[in-house]
């Protein structure tokens, strides 16, 4: 009796389930109509909303070779990471754009009512400027923008400008401590230039001196010292300072010659290999930072390309268009059947249930 139960039971669910089923299909028209209503919004919504952008730009540590002229000397050193790094914290600075955007807003347009700190917020994404588990770093930045703005050329003028930037303060960077090391060597060059002069005037007071006892003496050539209380000869003349004589036995003659010469020459020819190598590094210190200043000088003629290019290796820059992120066109309107279709199987059922209980109240 109870395995007779069961099966009424099962029976009875599959009746139930199978009228379900057919009156669900008589509602038809309730799930169509939701499904094209729902599409229908759906197509609506996407055509008045406004399509967002993304620009993309990506680029990698520059090559060591861009920064040889600052790293000539071994005592100063500028790495391809500092310059990467120091490019993105600029990048990702709101000081830094709300400058650029000042100094370029004529040339840029924004289609937002938000503001500018709330912009650069929302819009901006700056990825990759800590080195991954392989030791690898690749800088990702990212611009969304709506319909009807140049985000690639103000994504791309942005980081050329930061560029730029980045590149005058390496720079000037140099320039302090370079000028720094001209001064410390010219320094040096001066005290050494002036102990040679100082070996030279002392020399010149020892001549003074000695010209002093020469003509107290009475020594007008150059005598031995047997010949002070004799007749000068001049086959025993001599003409230097032989052995441990006197200076003054040259006699005051040649030694007011002497003296002369040195006075005439104090300040010529003040050289030693210290002074040497001093002037030789002033000089190449010297001719490394007008080049520099040369170029900076004519970095306002460059392309921007070039510009970034001396901070970062470029991988991607960014190009109009690239990327839609928002609408999600495929999602929404796959969403809007899946929606309408529930509605409109919600809305067949109350219909079956409405007219299922209206049959009951009629039979009753």
């Amino acid at each position: 009796m109870a395995m007779e139960s069961d099966a009424q039971v099962a029976k009875s669910y599959e009746i139930d389930l199978r009228d379900l089923a057919i009156a669900i299909l008589g509602s038809w028209y309730w799930i169509i109509g939701t499904l094209l209503l729902s599409v229908s919004l759906c197509l609506v919504y996407l055509w008045l909303v406004t399509p967002v952008y993304e620009a993309r730009f990506r680029a990698a540590p520059p090559a060591a070779s861009n920064f040889a002229v600052f790293n000539h000397f071994n005592d100063f050193q500028i790495s391809p990471e500092d310059a990467y790094r120091a490019l993105g914290n600029r990048l990702t600075s709101f000081q830094n754009f709300e400058a650029f955007i000042e100094e370029r807003g004529d040339e840029l347009s924004f289609d937002s009512e938000e503001s500018l700190i709330e912009l650069f917020q929302n819009r901006f994404t700056i990825e990759g400027l800590v080195a991954d588990r392989a030791g690898s770093m690749t800088m990702s930045i990212k611009y969304r923008y709506p319909e009807g703005e140049n985000g690639d050329e103000l994504l791309n003028s942005y980081i050329a400008e930061t560029s730029s930037t980045v590149w005058s303060r390496l720079h000037a960077r140099f320039a302090a401590y370079n000028q720094a090391q001209l001064m410390r060597l010219d320094i040096n060059l001066n005290l050494e230039q002036a102990a040679l002069r100082t070996e030279r005037e002392e020399e010149i007071f020892e001549v003074e001196r000695a010209i002093t006892v020469a003509r107290n003496l009475n020594i007008q050539t150059p005598t031995m010292p047997y010949q002070l209380d004799g007749e000068q000869r001049g086959s025993q003349i001599i003409y230097s300072n032989v052995g441990n004589l006197p200076k003054y036995f040259m006699g005051y003659e040649t030694l007011e010659s002497e003296r002369d010469a040195l006075i005439s020459s104090l300040d010529k020819g003040l050289s030693n290999q210290n002074v040497r190598d001093n002037q030789q590094s002033i000089d190449a210190r010297q001719q490394i930072s007008d080049s520099i200043s040369e170029d900076e000088s004519s970095k306002n003629g460059l392309d921007d390309f070039i510009v970034t290019e001396r901070v970062v290796d470029v991988i991607e820059y960014a190009f109009p268009g690239e990327r839609t992120v928002s609408p999600n066109k495929p999602l929404i309107l796959a969403l809007s059947i899946v929606i309408g279709s529930i509605f409109g199987l919600v809305i067949a059922l109350m219909s079956v249930s409405f007219k299922n209980m209206k049959r009951r109240d009629l039979q009753e």
